[in-house]
């Protein structure tokens, strides 16, 4: 509905604030994610999970979002963001806080974890589970990006297009993290040791008709599937101090402003400088990201 303004995970710095504002200060650099306002009453909200109330209402939509020349907001969707972490991990406000919040809920050091799809979530993850003392092994259709995912943390690769590499990596993990917006769910499975656990995050929109659901898996070997969205304000606080413990940067390839229609037709077109993972958009005062395609 126009006018429209995008931009869901923001880095800026504050310019003005509410009177009843207390908790930051104009100056401060701060970040803003998926939710804008929630009702903070009922059950959920109740029990710190706000990503989950039905009143709650998003970035953009309604109203403009980061890619606007000024974002206003209630104050309790923002975080302060250390100044060690630099401004173009913006993604961190989205694609960051939605791989990071079920791994800190979910993982012990030392388990076996997959991450399926190294992309925009993937590539966090990786780092994410690797930071976490776990032994983690990145999973992706393309071969091509082994290297890469062993440069972000990875311990193991698996082509998921390589049924060798599959049965080989067979009942061998304690838990994955699906980031892919394919669907994958069924080869993911089989690579889950018995009460193994997966978390998907990657929202494919449509199952596959050729590859339906299978519950046997499930039954047989006692595990479970879970799905979650963008992480609460707490998992949002929790990952920025993460981040800047173990310095985990979001890789992103950044473009002024003016370069909007350059950027977007780089992600379309898949351009030499179209990025591997994200993309941040930086305006006069503070960056915005979208996504990439590839």
């Amino acid at each position: 509905m126009y006018p429209f303004a995008p931009g869901h995970e923001i880095f800026g710095e504050v310019t003005h604030i509410g009177e009843k504002v207390s908790s930051v200060q104009v100056g401060d650099r701060v970040g803003h994610g998926y939710f804008r306002d929630w009702c903070g009453n009922c059950s959920d909200c109740s029990s710190g999970y706000n990503n989950t109330c039905k009143d709650a209402s998003l970035t953009m939509g309604l109203h403009y979002g980061g890619w606007a020349t000024s974002y206003q907001a209630p104050i309790k969707g923002f975080v302060k963001i250390p100044e060690s972490i630099p401004d173009y991990n913006s993604p961190l406000m989205c694609a960051g806080v939605t791989a990071y919040s079920p791994l800190r809920h979910d993982l012990v050091s030392g388990m076996k974890v997959g991450v399926v799809g190294i992309g925009g979530l993937g590539h966090l993850g990786v780092k994410f589970a690797r930071s976490m003392g776990c032994e983690v092994t990145a999973i992706s259709t393309s071969q091509d990006k082994e290297q890469e995912a062993r440069e972000l943390g990875a311990h193991h690769f698996i082509n998921s297009k390589d049924p060798k590499q599959l049965q080989k990596a067979s009942r061998s993990l304690d838990y994955i993290l699906d980031t892919a917006t394919a669907y994958t769910l069924n080869s993911s499975l089989k690579l889950l040791r018995p009460n193994g656990k997966i978390n998907v995050v990657g929202a494919p929109e449509h199952s596959d008709a050729k590859n339906p659901f299978n519950a046997f898996e499930i039954v047989t070997f006692n595990l479970t599937v879970k799905g979650s969205p963008a992480g609460t304000m707490e998992d949002m606080a929790s990952m920025v101090d993460f981040c800047a413990l173990h310095k985990i940067d979001c890789k992103s390839e950044v473009y002024r402003f003016d370069d909007v229609k350059t950027a977007l037709n780089s992600l379309a077109n898949s351009t030499p400088r179209a990025p591997r993972y994200r993309a941040a958009l930086e305006t006069a005062s503070f960056f915005s990201t979208f996504n990439p395609v590839n």
